[in-house]
């Protein structure tokens, strides 16, 4: 399921903020053996769901073990976001729940809280996967807890 809203323009985050999110995201994938991937870009000349699409499939999220994998794509200049789960998890999760995070992030993104709100939307996102696809011993880490920025 693919979840659409607005964030204010400007700087989305500082070098510890963003270090900070990157964190938010290795504490959560610890108690799951889900993926979690942030992107922020400056410009999407096409649809936000087709940009969403494309780089799900560029960082390689449509290819985890579990299809378990969400994308949370941010387009600074266009004020937009969009969360993207992969199958695995859009099976076992309901349109509320993305609502649920996306009302979230929205919250602190309208008080300019950008790292919040994607920290706050991440553990979310990590107490949901926890549930339905719990952390393992074989599990592992498939994708770096980077930030990507993307042109």
């Amino acid at each position: 399921m693919t979840m659409l809203s607005t964030v204010p323009a400007g700087s989305v985050l500082t070098h510890r903020q963003a270090e900070q999110v990157a964190s938010a995201i290795e504490a959560a994938e610890r108690e799951t053996s889900g993926e979690i991937k942030v992107v922020i870009t400056r410009h999407c000349w096409m649809t936000l769901e087709r940009k969403a699409a494309k780089i799900f499939e560029e960082c390689r999220l449509d290819r985890t073990a579990e299809r378990a994998a969400v994308l949370i794509l941010i387009v600074a200049a266009n004020r937009e976001f969009i969360i993207r789960g992969d199958q695995g998890i859009n099976a076992k999760v309901g349109q509320d729940f993305w609502d649920d995070v996306r009302d979230v992030m929205v919250d602190a993104f309208s008080q300019g809280a950008y790292a919040r709100g994607l920290c706050d939307g991440i553990q979310l996102i990590a107490d949901k996967l926890a549930a339905v696809f719990p952390a393992c011993e074989t599990a592992r880490n498939e994708l770096s807890n980077e930030i990507v920025y993307a042109d």
